[in-house]
């Protein structure tokens, strides 16, 4: 997990130092250009990073403990499908992220189960554990949310949820406390620990990295197979899949406007 966010975070970094020179120095239709390479060369990076995580998490779910090398060997033998899926990301997912931005998203995509993120959550693990192209992928994770859960997976919330609250959040205090320390004059004292709680940030968003490649790939072979993995009980399962409650309902009702749900519908087929 620490080698792949490391290449994504170097890809990152390179693109974005890129962006900026290029943004004082670059015309119109070369911001435009790089800004979709840059899309796309993100996707497949974030997406071989993950595909390598769900393999590794399908072994765990197994009763094995992996070793890092089997992660970077599935990455690399998907590398083709996951290269495909990233035009997919950069052509489809990218604009429809977009248009739905101006409403209740994100909101939407973990607590209403419609949206973008729904749609895709099965892709990496049929890439990964099934071998499916890009489009076999996407189909197959869209027939298992229709078919299985009709388009209701609510209680992903609660994957990142704890990690946040319990790790994040500390580590960001840590952070703000380090600075203040700094800025009253204690330079060592103070920038040692907000390092330390960028170190327990990076921690708490890798917990929720990898809780929430397991929660897909256990469901993933619950939906498949029918049987629940170790670790897991179907009741456990069947919990992370719940219609939305009347004031999460109301709340996104008042967030969203007709444009978006319009807009929407057009985009996933439904527009509640």
């Amino acid at each position: 997990m620490a080698g792949a966010l490391a290449v994504v975070l170097v890809f990152g970094i390179a693109l974005g130092a890129t962006g900026v020179a290029l943004r004082h120095h670059g015309t119109i239709v070369e911001r435009i250009v790089f800004g979709v390479l840059s899309a796309y060369v993100m996707a497949v990076v974030s997406n071989t990073a993950a595909v390598g995580l769900a393999g590794l998490s399908d072994e765990v779910l197994a009763g094995r403990a992996p070793a890092p090398a089997l992660g970077w060997r599935l990455a690399r033998r998907r590398l083709p499908k996951v290269a495909g899926w990233a035009v997919v990301v950069v052509v489809v997912g990218v604009p429809a992220r977009l248009l739905t931005s101006w409403g209740v998203d994100q909101l939407g995509a973990i607590l209403l189960g419609f949206g973008w993120g729904v749609l895709t959550l099965f892709v990496v693990p049929a890439i990964a554990l099934a071998g499916d192209g890009p489009i076999e992928a996407a189909r197959r994770s869209l027939h298992i949310v229709t078919r299985r859960w009709e388009m209701q997976i609510a209680g992903m919330a609660y994957v990142w949820l704890r990690p946040v609250l319990f790790v994040g959040v500390p580590g960001a205090a840590l952070l703000v406390a380090g600075v203040l320390l700094a800025v009253e004059g204690a330079e060592f004292l103070g920038w040692t620990i907000g390092a330390a709680g960028v170190v327990v940030m990076a921690i708490a968003y890798a917990l929720v990295v990898c809780s929430t490649s397991i929660l897909a790939v256990a469901l993933f072979r619950y939906a498949e197979s029918g049987t629940a993995p170790a670790g897991f009980s179907p009741q456990q399962l069947e919990r992370v899949v719940r219609g939305p409650s009347r004031t999460v309902l109301r709340l996104a009702q008042r967030l969203d406007g007709n444009r978006v749900r319009s807009i929407r519908s057009k985009l996933t087929g439904t527009g509640t």
